[in-house]
């Protein structure tokens, strides 16, 4: 490989990650030894045999300050 990649670590919600599984059929089909893995991040927590993602808490909070700002 040109660049030496052996590695690709990505992390965000639906979208990247089939991004991703892309990628790593594209790598497969050219016999590129890839490893290509997933950190998944994302408001919606909507993410099966977590509790909670990245992204999740965060969201949380700043909706709930601006709730509290629009009820003043």
């Amino acid at each position: 490989m040109a660049r030496d990649v052996t590695q690709v670590y990505v992390v965000g919600g639906d979208g990247t990650h089939k991004g991703i599984n892309a990628l790593s059929k594209r790598a497969r089909e050219r016999k590129l030894v890839i490893s290509f893995i997933g950190v998944p991040k994302t408001i919606d927590n909507d993410i099966p045999l977590i509790d909670f993602s990245f992204g999740f808490q965060t969201a949380v909070e700043v909706a709930a300050r601006m709730i509290k700002t629009a009820a003043v």
